[in-house]
């Protein structure tokens, strides 16, 4: 926990308690929890330090597992986004964006602009 969130300032006690209690050790579930309390405003990452809110906090209802995470995840996602993420799933864990535009060009699901879109937000949001 401490070194995905090296850029607050100091971690206030009760966000600490809430990931490491819910995160039970494991630290893919933490590194995801911490990106669900960034996109809930929780946590926001400002230059040079992120700041924490910690009225957000008591807001947020913290899934119990690390499924429940990453639903939660996928569910503040567009539809646009989570179509775009399903198929590259099917291509593999590496994928180049040229496939999923020949995939839609094929069907004609999705025009080339959102993919391109759909791409920047995904990139931003589930990859660092």
């Amino acid at each position: 926990m401490e070194e995905v969130l090296q850029k607050v300032e100091s971690v206030p006690d009760a966000l600490r308690e809430m990931v490491v209690s819910s995160g039970e050790g494991n630290p893919f579930y933490v590194e995801e929890l911490i990106k669900l309390l960034i996109e809930d405003g929780v946590i926001v990452k400002t230059e040079p330090l992120w700041q924490v809110h910690l009225e957000s906090l008591a807001e947020v209802r913290v899934p119990g597992t690390l499924t429940g995470v990453l639903q939660a995840r996928l569910d503040s996602l567009s539809e646009v986004e989570r179509r775009l993420l399903q198929q590259a799933s099917v291509v593999g864990r590496v994928f180049w964006d040229a496939v999923l535009t020949s995939v839609n060009r094929a069907d004609e699901t999705l025009a080339e602009s959102e993919i391109d879109d759909a791409l920047a937000v995904l990139s931003r949001c589930c990859w660092r």
